[in-house]
């Protein structure tokens, strides 16, 4: 990613915007000095996460990648499970390193992660298999799977057969030796959906630490440089995966040789953007609405507009209950400007917590 000295003409601000796809660049816009100015500390902000919000991109590749393992011939699916299963482990030491090295002064993370690491290992056995599965691999260099089902009109299974997996892993700990013997020894195990519930888990886990060190930045207006990195990116871009970018080239002088530039981190502000979520939780009696935030006083609730500005943030409401027998009432904001498939994932959470709520 270039950085972008104030490029000037005459004295006069000549930073263009620009949507780069597939090598060409197509110039909208002209801005001033003050928004350029505005745009690149938006962008420093965000670029400040870099390190953290990387941590989790081999293991998405290797679990995207993954995916369609049905398709693929076997030894390429052999391949890409055993990415996936040496993704996790890196995954796990990137963010333990990372946390030891950055957080010397505050344990705190580190010992979240750990716990959560290990509440993930305990609740789950899809995850205690594909943790046992990669140490297996690691040592004995046997495939990860006994069988496999690629069908196109039924189910398909990867599966590990449990004696084989006893038989063949001679450091599987004792207690989870055990309880393959007691619970699962009849059956074989899916490690196609173990690789998909572990990677689930982690995500959760991942997003849970961002968003403790996204507590601690945004007091720092982390995440109002995000939403102008999505509301600026929003307003130039018509092409999907197009970047945008700010850029002295100018196509009527030829190719763009030797040029300054700045690429919007567009996929960390949504990033970002994402991971803020507002839940108000209200009990009274409903009685009117708001032009802002939904609020209550006196025992009365208003409840608010779907769209509204919280501390120069634009908000979306993406849910809300109410229950005029239990006088309660739930809404969930997120940022404005993101795109349809992020709020379909926090919608999912976002109905959890108002059923927990209104069942309360």
């Amino acid at each position: 990613m270039a950085v972008c000295e104030i490029l000037t003409e005459g004295g006069d601000i000549i930073i263009k915007v620009a949507e780069y796809s597939n090598g060409d660049y197509v110039i909208k816009d002209r801005i001033d000095k003050e928004k350029a100015h505005e745009i690149k500390k938006a962008i420093a902000d965000v670029n400040s996460m870099h390190v953290e919000l990387e941590i989790i991109k081999p293991l998405t590749k290797a679990y995207t990648s993954f995916v369609d393992w049905d398709t693929l011939d076997l030894f390429e699916v052999e391949l890409r499970v055993s990415d996936f299963l040496f993704k996790v482990v890196s995954f796990v030491d990137r963010w333990n390193s990372y946390l030891k090295r950055e957080n010397n002064d505050n344990t705190h993370l580190f010992n979240l992660f750990n716990k959560k690491l290990s509440e993930i290992y305990d609740n789950n056995i899809e995850y205690r298999i594909v943790y046992n599965l990669r140490n297996l691999s690691y040592h004995t260099h046997i495939p990860p799977f006994t069988d496999a089902v690629q069908s196109l009109y039924g189910e398909s299974k990867l599966l590990l057969n449990v004696n084989f997996f006893i038989d063949n892993h001679k450091k599987m700990q004792g207690s989870f030796r055990t309880e393959l013997k007691n619970d699962y020894l009849r059956t074989d195990l899916r490690i196609d959906l173990a690789i998909k519930k572990t990677y689930s888990e982690l995500v959760k886990l991942n997003d849970l630490i961002i968003n403790n060190i996204l507590d601690d930045r945004r007091p720092k207006g982390l995440l109002k440089s995000a939403f102008e990195i999505l509301k600026f990116y929003n307003q130039y871009n018509e092409k999907d995966e197009a970047e945008i970018i700010l850029t002295n080239f100018d196509p009527s002088s030829g190719p763009p040789y030797e040029m300054d530039q700045i690429m919007l981190p567009y996929n960390y502000a949504r990033f970002i953007s994402s991971s803020f979520s507002f839940n108000i939780k209200l009990e009274g009696e409903i009685v009117g609405i708001s032009p802002t935030l939904p609020f209550i006083k006196d025992g009365e609730i208003f409840t608010g507009r779907q769209k509204v500005t919280y501390d120069e943030i634009d908000l979306i409401r993406v849910l809300q209950s109410k229950s005029y027998s239990k006088n309660k009432y739930f809404a969930a904001y997120f940022v404005d400007g993101l795109r349809d498939e992020d709020y379909l994932l926090k919608l999912k959470s976002a109905k959890e917590c108002s059923k927990q709520f209104m069942n309360g």
